[in-house]
């Protein structure tokens, strides 16, 4: 459901919420976890350039480096929920997945 929320910063703390509320009702479930870190990233690195955020960020008189400090502590709240007794194995993959992401990001703004 939360794939469905139009704003990239919105949708990022509707998934902190998902991370807090699945970890107190069942904290040995930890499925959520990684798609939920997945599509923040996915959703931050996707949409930070369209067209309907630049132009959300004028109309707020917000300049982008001050947009991204917003998601900060979204996303330190997802990894930290992540990161809480994971295994090696998991959290290297929650590195890998940085650097995949990360290198598309910035090939995108090279092209």
């Amino acid at each position: 459901m939360i794939r469905g929320v139009g704003d990239p910063l919105i949708a990022a703390y509707a998934r902190c919420y998902l991370c807090r509320v699945g970890v107190l009702v069942a904290p040995s479930i930890r499925d959520h976890l990684m798609p939920c870190f997945h599509d923040l990233l996915l959703t931050f690195t996707s949409q930070i350039g369209t067209e309907t955020v630049q132009t959300a960020l004028t109309v707020q008189r917000t300049s982008v480096p001050h947009y991204l400090v917003l998601y900060a502590p979204a996303l330190d709240w997802v990894l930290s929920c992540l990161a809480h007794n994971a295994s090696e194995t998991l959290l290297d993959s929650v590195l890998q997945v940085c650097l995949l992401l990360v290198g598309r990001s910035i090939g995108r703004s090279i092209d």
